[in-house]
């Protein structure tokens, strides 16, 4: 797909070339914009590179949900299987399903939920309860865009019987298959699991030398910029925040964010 679009012809099914770039010219005027790669940079610094880990990490024996201070410990004969930030774990004939979604949607469906029960806990309040059908179909512009965003969120199946446990950033939602909510081992996570669960981060180094950013002399096994990128002695150059290992991080991980943001 091209970058970008070049208006040199007219037609008769739109205005005037020539009033067609005043408008935009107007309209980009008033918008503020990123000019240049070093601005660029500046913005970008200190973002998470690829997967958020804190939002579900497997350390050892235990799932680790760190951007809820939560983690769940796994007994030695449970079968566990990760994808992305969602744990599913089988624990003889009992299978649970665990993610994190955000405080307003974890109010929102521990609201709908049939035959639902809440408990204040130490470790926060828990709703336990059915997913219920949806209810009467809003057809309205409003109520098709918030059925439109609905969809775009973690959520469980109806029917699905299910533990909603809000804190402070958000909730963890346990889809239960057989287990009470006593089983599952949950609690504080540790300072060391939250450490371990910081996600990698880019930092602007600047190159010591010119030449390819791969012989610029920084950024040696943290490099997340194009190793082949011509620069001179000074540029600034895309790295991580610490050194890169296979399962961390490649440099396909962060071409999406690259090419998203137009560079």
């Amino acid at each position: 797909m091209e970058r970008n679009a070049v208006v040199d012809t007219e037609d008769d099914e739109h205005p005037l070339r020539a009033d067609r770039i005043a408008r935009a010219k107007v309209i980009g005027g008033k918008r503020p914009g990123i000019e240049g790669r070093a601005e660029f940079l500046a913005h970008i610094e200190h973002m998470v590179v690829g997967r958020d880990p804190r939002l579900g990490l497997r350390i050892r024996d235990t799932w680790v949900i760190a951007a809820l201070g939560l983690a769940l410990e796994l007994g030695p004969d449970d079968v566990v299987r990760e994808a992305d930030s969602l744990l599913v774990a089988r624990r003889s004939q009992m299978m649970i399903a665990a993610y994190a979604i955000g405080a307003p949607w974890a109010r929102e469906l521990a609201s709908s939920l049939e035959g639902r029960a809440s408990d204040v806990r130490p470790l926060g309040r828990i709703t336990i309860g059915t997913v219920a059908s949806p209810s009467e179909r809003d057809d309205t512009p409003l109520g098709k865009l918030a059925r439109a965003i609905r969809n775009t969120l973690p959520q469980p199946a109806v029917g699905t019987r299910v533990a909603i446990l809000e804190r402070p950033r958000g909730a963890l939602v346990i889809e239960l298959g057989g287990h009470a909510l006593s089983e599952l081992s949950l609690r504080d996570a540790t300072a060391e699991e939250l450490a371990a669960a910081e996600p990698v981060r880019v930092v602007i180094e600047h190159a010591w030398r010119a030449g390819t950013t791969a012989q610029a002399l920084v950024c040696e096994g943290r490099l997340i910029d194009r190793p082949e990128r011509r620069v001179a002695a000074g540029d600034p150059i895309k790295c991580a925040d610490r050194a890169i290992g296979s399962h961390e991080l490649s440099l396909d991980a962060v071409a999406t964010t690259r090419s998203s943001r137009g560079e």
